[in-house]
């Protein structure tokens, strides 16, 4: 036998025992993938009523003046980035897929709360750049999810 033949061999051998290697753990990945999606649920779960509690604090304080829309809107947001999160955990497209058009256009509200206080000064080009990006950003994931 070659050197050549005996490399190829090798490799071969090496890839067969590569393949049904990674067959035998493919089979044992599962149970650890449900336990391990089973802790991050529970954590984005617990994560999403905190931050809920965070939006409606932001809701009432905007009511009285002590935060401004802006704030507000982050906060719904937050929100609902953490549920397209848990959605897709869950490989649940149509969700995720729902929840990214509500973000877009929470966003859109916010980009023209923006282009006002930008009118007014109150506001930089900064500021819009960002909100736009955000925008643009949320409108690839959706063309992704659909």
């Amino acid at each position: 036998m070659t050197e050549d033949a005996r490399a190829a061999a090798r490799v071969t051998s090496s890839a067969r025992a590569w393949k049904f290697g990674a067959a035998k753990e493919d089979t044992q990945k599962p149970a650890l993938n449900n336990a391990k999606q089973g802790r991050l649920r529970e954590i984005l779960e617990q994560e999403i009523r905190v931050a809920e509690a965070q939006a409606r604090l932001a809701r009432e304080q905007q009511k009285t003046d002590a935060a401004t829309v802006e704030q507000s809107l982050h906060a719904d947001l937050e929100v609902m980035g953490l549920k397209r999160e848990l959605s897709q955990l869950l490989d649940d497209q149509g969700q995720a897929l729902a929840l990214v058009q509500q973000q877009i256009r929470v966003l859109q509200d916010l980009e023209r709360v923006v282009q006002e206080e930008r009118k007014h000064g109150a506001a930089r080009e900064a500021n819009e750049l960002k909100v736009r990006r955000q925008i643009l950003s949320l409108q690839r994931q959706q063309a992704e999810l659909e």
